[in-house]
């Protein structure tokens, strides 16, 4: 997916409707740095954590989930203690193939709802639960170009456990030029190791 339609299909729109509840949500520089986490982490390629395997292949077999490869204890934060807004939103998304037993609505359970951000049907949820966790830490998004303030925010709010601050500085500008509607052909090496 390329970041102008990640942004197009999913971020806006689940920036729209939270907007509708708050309005700090529904800014550029939310949407900026949401698409900067998703290619940092995956590249938008990838909705499973990439592992090198003793072979030396790189296998989707790790733990984190989605674009923004959410551990459970991420998603956990984020539904938990981000605004009621957006968990009242991951309840009326009805996220898909979730691994309920019996079926039924996600009510507070976030392994089921992390299990399932892999599926392509639960983009808007990551983007939700994307969204809220900065807040959840009370954090917020910096203005656009302060690249490094950005960074910050994503560094305190994903934890990553290998951090690639210079991958980091070409998702930040692939990001920026898809928000500003510059277009560019070169895609950052996105693969999260």
């Amino acid at each position: 997916m390329t970041p102008e339609d990640f942004l197009r299909d999913v971020v806006r729109p689940v920036l729209a409707e939270l907007g509708k509840h708050d309005r700090s949500f529904d800014t550029d520089a939310t949407a900026l740095g949401l698409v900067a986490v998703a290619l940092q982490e995956s590249g938008l390629e990838h909705r499973r954590q990439l592992v090198k395997c003793p072979d030396g292949v790189l296998t989707p077999v790790g733990p984190a989930r989605g674009f923004f490869q959410f551990e459970s204890a991420g998603v956990h934060q984020a539904g938990l203690n981000g605004p009621s807004c957006c968990r009242d939103m991951i309840y009326s998304l009805d996220p898909c193939a979730l691994p309920i037993k019996g079926g039924g609505k996600l009510r507070g359970e976030w392994k089921p709802l992390h299990l399932a951000l892999e599926q392509p049907c639960n983009d808007r949820v990551a983007c939700l639960l994307a969204a809220a966790l900065p807040v959840s830490l009370g954090l917020k998004w910096p203005k656009i170009g302060d690249e490094t303030a950005c960074w910050m925010v994503y560094f305190r709010a994903w934890r990553p456990g290998m951090p690639h601050r210079e991958r980091w500085t070409r998702s930040y500008a692939r990001a920026r030029d898809a928000v500003e509607g510059r277009r560019k052909d070169l895609r950052p090496d996105n693969v999260r190791v």
